[in-house]
């Protein structure tokens, strides 16, 4: 029994090494692929930053953790990266700290409607990779665009199905549609990303108020209030 406990932590170990791996790679060929659509240093920047480099070289030493990519920007282009392990960058130079790792986002009691109409409440969460740092840096203003942008295409996707549908999860396997719908938009390269896993927790019917049960609350507390 202990020899094959061993046996699978040493299998899960070389399968997260080769995930690594091949996550890193998928990475350094998506980065690639996006400079060639983008402004380089002109001879007459590059000239300027190998004078900075001589002049800041005690300077520019960092330090990039292990699971993380550090592009960098000089004169607001795009320069290069650096990958885990000690190195230089030079210090007029913008560095961003890009975590490659497995990044949730939870969906709380998200409100929308099945093709009914009806009311329902839903609980979800997305696992997703930055896959292109390049691309995550300049097209995303915040992580809210990107969360925001994710549920929009969850709500489509559910609101296709009626109440009844979605609670029977043998029928309509909704999770694969979530995901490939995402993973297929022409965004999901713009923004760098690659949704690895989707969770779907809950899913409850939420029936309307009545509005004069509405009606009925907000003027009780108005005279609470009064």
């Amino acid at each position: 029994m202990f020899i094959s406990s061993q046996f699978n932590k040493i299998k899960l170990s070389n399968y997260n090494k080769l995930r690594k791996l091949t996550t890193n790679q998928k990475i350094f060929d998506s980065i690639k692929k996006s400079i060639n659509t983008l402004p380089r240093l002109t001879v007459y920047e590059k000239l300027i930053k190998n004078i900075s480099n001589i002049i800041f070289a005690p300077f520019g030493i960092c330090y990039v953790k292990q699971n993380y990519i550090m592009p960098y920007f000089t004169f607001g282009k795009y320069d290069d990266y650096k990958t885990c392990g000690l190195t230089w960058i030079n210090p007029l130079s913008k560095k961003y700290k890009i975590y490659c790792g497995d990044i949730t986002l939870t969906y709380s009691n998200m409100y929308l409607t099945d093709s009914a109409l009806n009311h329902i409440r839903v609980t979800l969460f997305i696992i997703y990779n930055i896959t292109n740092p390049v691309n995550y840096i300049i097209n995303l203003n915040s992580n809210d665009v990107l969360s925001n942008w994710i549920k929009n295409i969850v709500r489509e996707v559910i609101s296709t199905y009626s109440y009844n549908e979605l609670i029977l999860k043998q029928k309509v396997n909704l999770t694969e549609k979530i995901l490939e719908k995402i993973n297929s938009a022409p965004k999901t390269e713009f923004y760098g990303i690659e949704i690895q896993k989707i969770g779907l927790l809950k899913i409850n019917y939420t029936p309307p108020i009545d509005k004069s049960v509405l009606i009925i609350c907000l003027t009780i507390s108005t005279i609470a209030f009064v």
